[in-house]
């Protein structure tokens, strides 16, 4: 029997919206109005979503912060669970890591901030959890917190896409989830970032 399908929305808080933060996305508002869109649709066919939110005792992300509060579009509903993490990787939330290994969705679809720490180490957790996901590319907050010298969007991209497929949110049809599921199933190559990825 197919289950719902689970959608998985990290770091979806202000902080990333404050140009005065290092953890600034310069496409956030892209991000939160292509996530506000996802995260309606899935509510209306009833898929299961869960949150996950930074959160720390001092500095970015601290807890008594307004710049840690959710971003009120993206903001959880009372039923939908809702994970803190303090390290990079969600996984290192003995809870959330319970509830991963516990699902029996078809598919996990992953979207929020940032790309290159936070969705990558989900992805990485997945993988190790032997847990099938998808990441949603347009859904991908692209943090300007770099060192000198280190490589553009399409680095991490690329990397996210050797481990999972990458799909825009576009491409999801929510009314019936077999085609959904199918339509990152096929063998094509998707260009995100303008790097092409097979999967």
């Amino acid at each position: 029997m197919q289950t719902a399908p689970l959608l998985v929305l990290i770091d979806c808080q202000y902080e990333h919206l404050s140009k005065a933060s290092p953890h600034y996305a310069h496409n956030g508002i892209d991000v939160v109005h292509a996530a506000h869109r996802v995260l309606a649709e899935a509510r209306r066919h009833n898929w299961s979503i869960i949150h996950v939110q930074m959160k720390t005792e001092a500095g970015s992300f601290n807890c008594r912060s307004y710049d840690s509060s959710p971003i009120d579009a993206l903001k959880p509903l009372r039923s939908e669970p809702v994970f803190t993490r303090s390290q990079i990787s969600p996984f290192s939330n003995t809870n959330f890591a319970e509830f991963m290994k516990a699902q029996k969705a078809d598919r996990v679809f992953i979207g929020g901030f940032t790309g290159s720490y936070a969705i990558l180490s989900t992805v990485i957790g997945c993988v190790d959890h032997s847990i099938e996901c998808c990441v949603l590319s347009d859904l991908i907050g692209a943090c300007q917190m770099r060192r000198k010298g280190e490589n553009d969007d399409a680095a991490w991209f690329a990397a996210i896409g050797q481990l999972s497929p990458l799909l825009r949110s576009s491409e999801l049809v929510f009314e019936d989830r077999r085609v959904a599921l199918q339509a990152i199933r096929r063998d094509r190559p998707l260009r995100v970032g303008g790097t092409r990825v097979l999967h």
